[in-house]
């Protein structure tokens, strides 16, 4: 008969502590380059409001540090999505920020009547209705 001697999960002998805090420790080296391309290149979610009019749907998004032409909004099978990129090379080395948000929008909307205004870092896009979703007054006979 074979005997084993038993180790109570709780009991960890040292030289199995030593390894798994040199462990820990290994994995916060390998860590420390990936946390800094992180703050290299940081991604947010936009901010945003939907709102609906008479005529129009309107989309508020707030892009706080954007330029007008480091953003581009478009509309695609009933999605608006905005991006922003920009790029900050005051220091030795080249930062981008990154800002994405796409939601979706109803069908009814007119593609060509489609406009994206940027005033003090809020994006306002209006997307107007098409003439058959606008409400009407039926005269009753």
């Amino acid at each position: 008969m074979k005997y084993i001697r038993y180790t109570a999960p709780n009991a960890v002998p040292i030289a199995g502590m030593r390894r798994w805090l040199q462990d820990a420790f290994d994995t916060f080296d390998e860590f420390g380059p990936r946390l800094e391309n992180a703050f290299r290149a940081s991604t947010s979610a936009v901010a945003a409001d939907l709102y609906e009019n008479d005529d129009a749907f309107n989309a508020v998004f707030e892009l706080p540090g954007f330029a007008k032409e480091d953003i581009q909004v478009s509309l695609e099978n009933s999605v608006l999505t905005v991006q922003a990129e920009a790029n900050d090379r005051a220091e030795d080395d080249d930062l981008a920020h990154t800002a994405s948000r796409s939601v979706a929008v109803p069908d009814n909307i007119d593609s060509g009547k489609v406009t994206a205004k940027l005033e003090n870092g809020v994006l306002t896009v209006t997307l107007a209705k098409a003439e058959s979703a606008k409400a009407r007054t039926v005269v009753v006979e």
